[in-house]
């Protein structure tokens, strides 16, 4: 509907990424593969966030925290990569 079209384009303000309550999700990048890790990204954190609430109600973490946590993992996927190299005997330094 075009509620719910103008509802998207609201939420994706300043972002490659909504969740569209009952009907999935958008997400979009300069090319489709960046678009599709992103999808897939989100629909990983999805997962993570209904586990945390069998648990009971997630913490949200503030700005300024976040901002700290997102400093911490900024090379996360570069040395998820390194670990998995590594692990499989194939890396050369």
């Amino acid at each position: 509907t075009s509620v719910l079209s103008k509802n998207i384009i609201k939420a994706l303000r300043g972002r490659n990424a909504c969740l569209i309550g009952n009907h999935g999700q958008v997400s979009f990048s300069n090319s489709i593969s960046k678009a599709f890790e992103l999808a897939q990204e989100v629909e990983y954190l999805s997962e993570q966030y209904l586990g945390c609430l069998r648990t009971g109600k997630p913490k949200i973490l503030s700005k300024s925290q976040m901002t700290k946590v997102l400093l911490k993992v900024k090379n996360y996927k570069q040395d998820w990569k390194r670990l998995i190299i590594l692990r499989d005997g194939i890396y050369r330094a």
